[in-house]
């Protein structure tokens, strides 16, 4: 999934403005992350091709073509990349890396050398020379070098790179808020979140579904569908889509295919609580009385201490005037749950005993719980069965 949304912010970048390399830069660079090379080097392509004159750009494109075992290609590139990264040592690592899939160490240990002569305390400078010179059979002299570099990493030279890393990271601090916003009900400000990152961002599904999240929050269900429809053709594995997406339908009233979609999430995810509480309410407000019981009969079992699910089941016996059954089904609920259920469990058990008629000492004893758990906004419980 994290790879599928990687894909989908590089082609987004790309598609915002297709004269401008920097997207396409930061497609070549997802791309990459994701494994996608050939994507990659189409991307790293299209970026010389607009902007030829940045140096890092031809010096990543030399090195992909290595990994790609291009030698002819990483030296063409590298070629260009080398009077444009005057006064660093970037062009001459990649091109040790060249000469050595081309098995010409002696090439490659004059690469490393210039590149040491620029830089003598980079370790990885330190590193290459130190292989260049073992493949060149001078064992005792790369010793040293290659002790001196162990494990180290190249620092390259790439500001546009950092640009990407920056725009990446402001746009996860924003995300992160919209959810925090979303979560708070504060679904407004939750959407302008989300859409300043859909502004860069066009096509990240976990944006879509977040904005149509918060779309149905504020009663907008039929653009909530549309987003939610547009990230789950993306990413139809995704579970959170996916019941999101039920949601939307039911919100709609569109029963049918909101049915379709929570029985097929109910086949994908069979023991995801939160599913099949969806599911459950669904078929009850389909009037498919016993598969709803069973499906949320079966989500108590998978988690005893989820109070959603008895909540539902509950109030469905009650509603079909099974009181007993639903008596039994909160009140085990109430051994189970690892804190006081919401005072709207207490208030349907209590109704539920009622009807059932059970004796009154056992409802005092609920009414009790329900008072120490949640103080003065339960006094009126008694009152209001």
């Amino acid at each position: 999934m994290v790879r599928a949304r990687h894909r989908l912010r590089g082609r987004a970048a790309a598609a915002l403005a297709p004269a401008e390399p920097r997207h396409h830069y930061r497609s070549a660079i997802t791309a990459q992350r994701t494994g996608e090379i050939d994507r990659a080097l189409r991307a790293l392509e299209r970026t010389v091709e607009l902007d030829p004159a940045y140096g890092p750009a031809w010096r990543r494109l030399a090195l992909w073509r290595v990994d790609t075992g291009d030698v002819e290609g990483a030296r063409a590139a590298v070629a260009r990349a080398m009077p444009l990264l005057r006064g660093v040592t970037d062009a001459h690592v990649v091109r040790v890396r060249v000469e050595l899939l081309a098995d010409d160490a002696e090439r490659a240990v004059e690469a490393a050398r210039e590149a040491f002569r620029i830089d003598a305390d980079d370790p990885y400078v330190r590193l290459v020379l130190g292989e260049a010179l073992r493949r060149a059979g001078r064992s005792d002299e790369a010793a040293p070098h290659l002790a001196a570099g162990q494990n180290s990493t190249p620092r390259f030279t790439d500001p546009w790179s950092v640009d990407v890393a920056r725009l990446r990271n402001r746009d996860a601090d924003l995300a992160t808020e919209g959810t925090r916003l979303e979560k708070e009900g504060r679904f407004a400000e939750a959407l302008a979140a989300f859409e300043k990152v859909l502004a860069r961002r066009p096509d990240d599904s976990n944006m879509l579904h977040r904005k149509g999240a918060a779309l149905l929050g504020l009663g907008r269900n039929e653009d909530a569908l549309e987003h939610l429809e547009a990230a789950h053709r993306t990413l139809p594995g995704d579970y959170d889509i996916a019941l999101t997406r039920v949601r939307a339908r039911r919100a709609l009233n569109r029963m049918g295919d909101a049915l379709t979609a929570a029985d097929a999430l109910a086949a994908r995810w069979p023991d995801n609580v939160q599913g099949r509480v969806v599911v459950g309410q669904l078929r009850a407000d389909a009037g498919r009385l016993e598969p709803a019981r069973e499906t949320l009969r079966r989500a108590t079992r998978l988690d005893p201490r989820d109070t959603r699910a008895r909540i539902v089941l509950g109030r469905l016996l009650a509603q079909n005037r099974r009181f007993a059954e639903a008596v039994e089904v909160l009140e085990t609920g109430l051994e189970s749950a690892p804190q006081a259920p919401p005072l709207a469990y207490y208030r349907l058990l209590l109704a539920a005993q009622s009807y059932a008629g059970l004796p009154e000492t056992r409802i005092q004893a609920t009414y009790a719980r329900a008072v120490a758990a949640h103080g003065d906004a339960a006094q009126s419980l008694l009152q209001k069965r």
